[in-house]
């Protein structure tokens, strides 16, 4: 190679990564790609390469001038790099592969998630769970059931947590399967008191021995996210401390997107995929897991709790939490009193005593659900504290449920079409809190929930997780599905049922709640709260009302000079008219496109000079790109 041709061939790379820099923008404004610098420099690499190669093939014409001959060696390299940028993000986009840097940490993560992989598929294996399937046996189903449950508390917290979800989900599991899973619990062996008291001055700041009088290293108790320990303020008040396993938040990160993973997976295989709604419940139990693992947010749901409690003044606390509280520490006071699930201990109370306990809890869970619209999502006996003087105390409030005020108005509505067995009011009611289809057969619905109610709403009903989950596959049969915040007050309701149960053989949840309820929608008809509600509605309808005198003036002034008229748009729609421009857009760059790449067939093929020539490979240049940015557009996957 002379040394005119390598001074040649240097200066078109100058002027070909030159340009490409360039053409970055061009790429951004034109075809609406953002490219990465090395997906870039590889492009400009390949494009300089294929053009070394159709020069060494085909040489260009001797009688050229250099400059002549630089400029087409770059249009050949650019239009040869922009049709490999774009094949590239039609192939793969930008952002599917992540970048180069992270690999590593890619690779550590991968190698972290397949060995935890193969931990599950043991657990599986141990508990006879493997292949997948479920037993069309009762019996066997029973058994496959209380092995999934001991699988799952094997596995950790995370998969503790998706079978309570689960548990939540008659629509999706049997009976046999949300009883087992109803009983899942969280077992792990103690931190060492070396363990605990780190983690606790790595999160407060604070010496164990200057927040303290007195610390106890024997732990109350020891869950998979955090244990709890005894001991005393310098002031000398007792408090319970629960501080967070360290190192727990990346564990169950992990195992969020093995499980969102398998729920993807779950949901491309199944026929009905899109109807499991798989991925959204791994969502949704995992947002609140997530919460759980910040303690400022129990703290802050004790204190919401807290407010409404005294408010109502029930017989219900929450325990007191202190300020030093931090997102892995929680200090809260220590209630002298026992819960619910303690042996024996619900049995030696005197039964006047647990009707008056049962009558306290149920209405607090009423009052928080239906008036507050925050409520305890978990109420079992295990977090059912008696204190010496009767009082009844929650305790463990990492979990919360949150309702808004028209679905709290719905359910109070919802609770009194079954006091009075009206069906039709029950279909209104249901419509108001769930997420309903376009295609729905209100009468149907109608008559279907007028035979449920019949049969699982009368007299001595039970408000248990059977029927709620019978309620909830009625509703899937009309492709109604039930929100989660009001699914977690079926199930706190359901939660508790039991154990008013357990405290009164002879309570009627549904007759109290239906009861509660037609108190609630009675008090709404009381003079004083009727004129403050009409003042609230007149609030809102202001703007509009001091508006409306105005406009009313205008449309009589109109109808008077005949200047009413009606225009209809037959594009009024923002979406309809983009789509109409983008269509007549690409339509003229791909006629312009064809009409550039003929004139410069015509031109460097019968071109009577050179200037023409080199003039057709100019416009054949711009021709090419235009025509790839038609074709890009047309073979890249869709927007959603």
């Amino acid at each position: 190679m002379t040394l005119e041709r390598i001074t040649m061939f240097g200066v078109a790379a100058i002027l070909l990564i030159s340009v490409m820099v360039g053409l970055t923008a061009l790429l951004q404004r034109t075809f609406d790609v953002r490219v990465s610098a090395t997906r870039l420099g590889a492009a400009t690499v390949a494009g300089a390469l294929v053009e070394l190669l159709i020069e060494q093939q085909f040489m260009w014409r001797a009688d050229l001038a250099t400059g002549v001959q630089v400029l087409l060696q770059v249009l050949v390299a650019v239009v040869v790099a922009v049709g490999l940028l774009l094949a590239s993000e039609v192939i793969m986009p930008s952002g599917a592969l992540p970048s180069p840097l992270r690999w590593p940490a890619l690779l550590r993560d991968r190698a972290s998630r397949t060995g935890r992989y193969g931990e599950i598929l043991r657990i599986l294996s141990r508990h006879r769970l493997l292949p997948p399937g479920i037993p069309g046996d009762a019996a066997e189903r029973r058994e496959h059931a209380r092995e999934l449950r001991l699988a799952l508390e094997e596995a950790g917290v995370a998969f503790v947590k998706m079978g309570q979800v689960l548990s939540t989900r008659p629509e999706i599991v049997t009976p046999e399967y949300i009883l087992e899973l109803t009983r899942l619990q969280e077992q792990a062996e103690p931190l060492p008191s070396d363990v605990v008291r780190q983690a606790f001055e790595e999160s407060t700041g604070v010496p164990l021995e200057e927040a303290f009088e007195h610390f106890d290293d024997e732990p109350l108790a020891s869950a998979s996210i955090a244990q709890v320990h005894r001991a005393r303020l310098h002031g000398g008040r007792e408090v319970a401390v629960k501080i967070q396993r360290p190192g727990i938040a990346p564990v169950v990160e992990r195992d969020l997107d093995i499980a969102r993973r398998i729920a993807l997976s779950v949901e491309k295989a199944s026929p009905d995929g899109g109807t499991l709604g798989a991925v959204d419940l791994v969502d949704g139990f995992a947002a609140n897991l997530r919460e759980e693992l910040d303690f400022t947010r129990e703290a802050r749901n004790l204190a919401a709790i807290a407010v409404g409690l005294a408010r109502h003044d029930d017989g219900v606390v929450v325990p007191w939490h202190s300020d030093l509280s931090t997102r892995e520490v929680l200090i809260m006071e220590e209630l002298p009193g026992r819960t619910l699930a303690t042996e024996g201990f619900l049995q030696a109370l005197p039964v006047d005593e647990r009707r008056e306990i049962a009558d306290r809890l149920f209405r607090s869970l009423l009052n928080q659900i239906l008036v507050d619209g925050i409520f305890h999502a978990d109420p079992h006996p295990g977090n059912i504290m008696i204190l010496p003087d009767g009082t009844v105390a929650l305790i463990d409030l990492g979990s919360v449920g949150r309702l808004t005020k028209d679905d709290r108005q719905g359910l109070m509505h919802l609770l009194h079409a079954v006091q009075v067995q009206d069906a039709e009011m029950l279909t209104d009611a249901i419509l108001q809190v769930v997420d309903r289809s376009d295609n729905l057969e209100v009468d149907r619905l109608q008559r279907a929930l007028g035979a449920f109610m019949t049969a699982r709403t009368g007299p001595g009903a039970r408000a248990d997780m059977e029927m709620f989950g019978s309620l909830t596959r009625l509703l899937a049969r009309f492709d109604l599905r039930v929100p989660p915040n009001l699914a977690g007050a079926f199930r706190a309701i359901a939660t508790v049922e039991g154990t008013l149960r357990a405290l009164d053989p002879e309570f009627d949840v549904m007759a109290e709640g239906t009861r509660f309820a037609d108190e609630h929608l009675g008090s709404i008809t009381n003079p004083l709260d009727f004129i403050e509600a009409v003042k609230d509605e007149a609030m809102k309808a202001l703007p509009q009302l001091r508006a409306l005198p105005r406009q009313l003036s205008l449309i009589a002034g109109d109808l008077e000079h005949g200047r009413t008229t009606v225009n209809i748009r037959a594009f009024s729609d923002s979406g309809d008219r983009r789509f109409l421009t983008f269509l007549i857009n690409e339509l003229v760059i791909a006629a312009v496109g064809i009409t550039l790449a003929v004139v410069a067939t015509v031109l460097v093929v019968f071109g009577p000079h050179v200037t023409l020539q080199v003039l057709g490979g100019v416009i054949g240049a711009i021709a090419a790109i235009l025509i790839q940015r038609v074709l890009y557009v047309a073979f890249r996957k869709p927007e959603v």
